[in-house]
């Protein structure tokens, strides 16, 4: 009882003394350098400075409309410091969220373009809207907006903190002043910077970025609230010279119009701090941006308090904090209602969200479905808002989508200073339904490789996400003896393999990561070589091996990396076994030599297990683990067994060459990878592997093949690697050792992703 009396006590304390003065703080534009605001609200509420009214623009508003809704700066500090809100301000989509089944191959494509071939306007479809992805702030603005919007009744002057935030109508060359409506979609509006992000629909009108007109509103919070006194945060630099700005500093110089910068003095002072040594998108600098405007805050507070006579107690502010937020609704849908596509594909976005549920749906089933909705890469955006009904307590979530077009093309490849580079095309088509159909096309053209597979993929009308598959596929791989340089003109290969194969998959989801599949097929496999003491290379002397293999598989596929090619968290596990029956054809190169012909089958299994693990901001450690279990028989001829023995290859470079030593029907390898990055877009990595064949494959005198002694043969290969991402591809400066050959270290450059066609009994 004691405790109550002094809270409201408190309470009618604060109220009266903020009635002796009222005061408005002005939040500025300047992207991450906003971040700054958050300090500045830190030192005022450490002396007790009142903020009765907020107003602001861009990152500014984003500050603004979460200290509004009730958040502290420590909780708003946070938020930015997320790995949620570094996904939404890049765009980055959390794997971690996606549907590992659903997710489109890894390919090395650079580039890839979205058409409609029937529309005049199709080159123009192949521009972005926007450089950052807007999918993954989609629902985060609806996770963090859509309650405290309820809670005001979309009316910003019911929230904890009366706010107004300021956007751009371009088309009307005028600034709008937002105080009511949505207010995620307000403060998007706010925020989206020309080209950066892509303009948010408000009554109709493409908004953009509010600082084009307004980068420092304090005439809106003038106008708006009429407080005794204003306080401003600029954030603002002075303009960067030509020679360091960068491409997003020179945007902003051409974007921004003038604003008047200069609050007169009678109505409240300004807090300007100097932040041109951060850029526009330094949000992974938050913490030391939150620590310049934190202490240029207490700089100024002396003056702050000279002007400003309120004052608010912590306890008071903290007890209406509380109360504010004990009342925001918990947020829970009843109903979707789906537009911007077709009658078919708003029917089939709605059945994902809904799956025939007949009651609520929480923020976590929004996001699971959102995120499966989006996984095949088909949404230009999808945008959702969330409509609160008082009579129910219950949100309607409303979707409104906007389809990529049909047709799609992809260009790439694997550009390396070795003679395993390739060029890569691709070609796409998909539909949006309840029986998706998506075919792919793709192609490799290089030295050592040239291949072309085509797939369509057929998803079924299931709550669980499942799909059937028909894949096929022609290539040619030449194995050479050696790494050569991509200049070399003639290159003796060791074994030239002829993959072709078609083959029917069904797909099954087990988890947001994880997967089943189960496939059959049929492979003509053709393998050319020499015999070993041939010393004359010509098409004529090399043997050949024809193989008719039927096979049956069943795989669990668990992907939790966060990346194809360089990951540096996160696990993998993949489990496979299958069945195999043929007939295997050698055709000896000799005129005088008998063909012979044996019928074929056996068992196979397979286990691969991945996991990264981050020790430190600058250090992860990765361990590799593959075991292979084979039932098959040897083959009459060696260098006919060798070939089709997989060959343990973790790295590009030892990918470059036929080696026998590291090939065998069964066997074990383990390894352990060390990151180190330098930086967001830099890192070094140190691989090591061992490999152990369970019995080594060997020839005799007459060149037939044996099996070895049991586990006695083991081998090591490492690699270090530095590795520089561009927004298109991978830089990669390397180096790599083997015990086996003789010409062990190996040295080279590329730039790309070494991904190439599976094979059909890999």
């Amino acid at each position: 009882m004691r405790r109550a009396i002094f809270l409201v006590f408190t309470a009618v304390m604060w109220l009266t003394a903020s009635a002796s003065q009222s005061v408005g703080l002005v939040l500025s534009g300047g992207g991450a350098k906003g971040i700054a605001h958050i300090g500045v609200i830190q030192a005022l509420e450490d002396n007790d400075i009142p903020i009765d009214y907020i107003a602001g623009t861009s990152m500014g508003s984003i500050v603004g409309s979460l200290y509004a809704m009730g958040y502290t700066p420590q909780e708003m500090l946070e938020l930015i410091c997320s790995e949620e809100f570094q996904n939404w301000s890049t765009g980055t989509i959390d794997r971690n969220l996606t549907y590992y089944y659903a997710r489109k191959p890894a390919t090395p494509k650079f580039v890839d373009f979205n058409l409609n071939l029937g529309d005049s306007t199709a080159l123009k479809s192949m521009i972005p809207e926007s450089l950052i992805n807007p999918l993954p702030m989609n629902y985060g603005f609806l996770e963090l907006f859509s309650a405290s919007t309820a809670q005001c009744g979309g009316d910003f002057d019911r929230l904890f903190v009366p706010f107004r935030c300021v956007t751009s109508d371009v088309y009307g060359k005028r600034k709008i002043v937002l105080r009511s409506g949505d207010l995620g979609q307000a403060v998007r509006s706010s925020m989206s910077f020309p080209l950066v992000f892509r303009p948010i629909m408000i009554d109709s009108i493409p908004m953009l970025d509010g600082g084009i007109y307004d980068n420092y509103p304090f005439d809106v919070m003038n106008s708006e609230f009429a407080p005794d006194i204003m306080l401003g945060v600029d954030v603002t630099s002075p303009d960067a010279p030509a020679a360091t700005a960068s491409v997003i500093d020179r945007i902003e110089a051409m974007v921004i119009q003038d604003s008047n910068h200069k609050m007169p003095r009678r109505r409240g002072m300004t807090i300007r701090i100097d932040l041109s040594k951060f850029s526009l998108l330094d949000f992974n600098k938050a913490q030391e941006i939150y620590n310049v405007g934190y202490e240029r805050g207490i700089a100024m507070m002396d003056s702050i308090k000279s002007r400003v006579t309120a004052r608010e107690p912590a306890s008071a502010r903290n007890v209406n904090r509380r109360a504010y937020r004990a009342m925001t609704p918990d947020v829970l849908f009843d109903s979707v209602n789906v537009t911007g596509g077709t009658e078919s594909q708003n029917d089939y976005i709605k059945f994902l969200f809904t799956k025939g549920k007949s009651d609520t749906l929480s923020l976590t089933d929004v996001r699971d479905s959102y995120y499966r909705a989006i996984t095949p890469g088909k949404f230009s955006d999808l945008m959702l808002t969330a409509v609160y009904k008082p009579k129910t307590g219950l949100f309607n979530l409303n979707a409104k989508a906007d389809v990529k077009n049909n047709y799609r093309f992809g260009l790439g490849g694997y550009v390396s200073s070795t003679t395993n580079s390739f060029l890569f095309l691709s070609a796409g088509y998909n539909t949006l339904s309840y029986n998706s159909l998506d075919v792919d096309v793709n192609g490799w053209l290089g030295q050592e490789l040239i291949a072309v597979q085509a797939n369509a993929k057929i998803a079924l009308r299931t709550a669980v996400p499942t799909s059937l598959i028909l894949e096929t596929q022609l290539s040619r791989r030449k194995w050479l003896d050696k790494q050569h340089l991509i200049f070399d003109d003639y290159l003796p290969n060791s074994l030239n393999q002829i993959d072709n194969y078609i083959r029917l998959r069904y797909s099954l989801a087990t988890s947001l990561s994880g997967k089943v599949d189960i496939t059959a097929g049929y492979g003509r496999l053709t393998d050319k070589f020499y015999d070993l003491d041939e010393t004359e290379l010509t098409k004529e002397n090399r043997n050949r091996t024809l193989h008719r293999i039927g096979r049956v598989t069943a795989t669990y596929d668990y992907n939790r990396l966060d990346n194809d090619i360089y990951p540096t968290t996160g696990t993998r596990i993949v489990g496979s076994v299958g069945a195999n029956v043929g007939q295997s054809k050698f055709f000896p190169a000799q005129v005088d030599a008998i063909d012979t012909s044996e019928n074929v089958k056996w068992l196979d299994a397979r286990f691969d297990f991945t996991e990264y693990f981050n020790l430190s901001k600058h250090l992860t450690l990765g361990i590799d683990f593959e075991a292979i279990a084979s039932t098959r028989k040897l083959l009459p001829n060696y260098m006919a067994t060798l070939a089709q023995a997989p060959q343990f290859s973790p790295t590009p470079a030892s990918n470059s060459r036929f080696n026998p030593d590291f090939r065998s029907f069964s066997s074990v390898a383990a390894g352990g990878v060390v990151v180190v990055p330098l930086s967001k877009a830099l890192q070094v990595r140190g691989n090591i592997y061992g490999y152990m064949p369970i019995r080594k494959i060997l020839p005799d005198e007459d060149e037939k093949a044996r099996f070895g002694n049991w586990l006695n043969t083991p081998e090591c290969i490492g690699e270090l690697n530095v590795v520089y991402s561009l927004p298109f591809a991978d830089i990669s400066a390397y180096a790599n050792y083997t015990t086996s050959p003789a010409d062990r270290w190996s040295f080279g450059v590329s730039i790309g992703a070494f991904i190439i066609p599976e094979l059909f009994l890999r």
